[in-house]
């Protein structure tokens, strides 16, 4: 893996004329969402949380015509996604019916979508938990919504050792409330380096004394092969390559991303690419030999793994929800 080779290409593909047209969509979006923070947050305050259920945003389509689309995950896995107005209503449509598409129908028969209140979804919610639990569902989003939830506890609430220090972006930022986790639009994708958007898993700060750089984290469900986890380096490697990119050519990008997160005066451009994957004797292994190389090269970033335990990680687990077993 040759990050010098993966910077640059990113690089070149950004400057041509696609690439510029791929970083003007995405700011865009950015600057969309930066200036409708006070409506949204208006929109966060007027939609209650049930039991073991988290909401998330899609930086992509996240804002439509005054509205917030939230995507709804229940035990870690989408099952739906709710769409609020400036009026307060909350209309629920569901996702994922390969898994509970039965269960919906149970509850709401033929409706394709039913206010977020009524009892018909709680029940549906609710049997989503069970269903999660006996076919033992565990996708990367299960993974990375208990690795929010770790990085979002105070420090001494029994917050993971290996997690001081280190935030989840949440958006819209905020003293008041808890903002939503989101995925960040990126003008490349970090499968191939293509200019299919793609979304960085999680997107984080990591303070160093008075500043803060930025973090990428890049998940793995468990059960991934040691190659897969690896590969999640160089994932990080192409947004990291993106955003740098962003941040030093483009200065209105600067400035609606640190509004966008609330930390503009003291988020220095620095960025750390972690790894976040199951722990395994040989992914172990593999990993700390890829991560000793690439930081040797003293390049443009700094690379990093958590290697979490499988078993114990789980984002109804109020007592911890992320455990790491080794960091590298």
């Amino acid at each position: 893996m040759n990050i010098k080779e993966i910077y640059c290409e990113s690089e070149k593909m950004l400057r041509t004329e696609a690439g510029k047209n791929k970083i003007k969509h995405v700011m865009g979006v950015l600057k969309t969402m930066a200036e409708a923070s006070p409506t949204l947050a208006e929109l966060r305050l007027k939609i209650k949380k049930r039991p073991l259920v988290d909401f998330y945003i899609n930086c992509g389509n996240a804002r439509d015509n005054n509205k917030l689309k939230i995507s709804v995950r229940a035990s870690g896995v989408e099952c739906g996604y709710v769409i609020v107005d400036a009026n307060g209503s909350r209309i629920f449509t569901p996702k994922n019916t390969k898994h509970f598409g039965d269960s919906w129908r149970k509850f709401n028969g033929t409706n394709k979508n039913e206010l977020w209140e009524k009892t018909r979804v709680a029940k549906y919610i609710s049997e989503v938990h069970s269903i999660r639990r006996e076919k033992k569902l565990r996708p990367e989003s299960f993974t990375e919504c208990a690795l929010i939830k770790e990085l979002n506890k105070h420090t001494g609430n029994n917050k993971e050792e290996q997690l001081l220090n280190r935030q989840p972006i949440l958006f819209p930022a905020s003293k008041e409330y808890t903002g939503f986790p989101f995925q960040m639009l990126m003008p490349l994708s970090g499968l191939n380096g293509n200019f299919k958007c793609g979304h960085i898993d999680v997107l984080g700060i990591r303070r160093r004394g008075n500043s803060y750089e930025i973090e990428i984290f890049e998940v793995k469900a468990p059960g991934v092969s040691p190659s897969a986890s690896v590969a999640a380096l160089k994932q990080g490697a192409i947004y990291g390559s993106a955003l740098s990119h962003m941040l030093n050519n483009y200065p209105e990008y600067e400035k609606y991303f640190g509004e966008l997160y609330g930390k503009r005066n003291l988020l220095s451009k620095k960025i750390r690419i972690s790894a976040v994957v199951p722990y395994t004797e040989k992914t172990s292994e593999k990993m700390k030999a890829t991560i000793n190389e690439l930081n040797n090269e003293k390049g443009i970033f700094q690379f990093s793994a958590l290697l979490y335990d499988a078993q114990k990680t789980d984002p109804t687990n109020r007592e911890k929800y992320f455990t790491v077993y080794q960091t590298i």
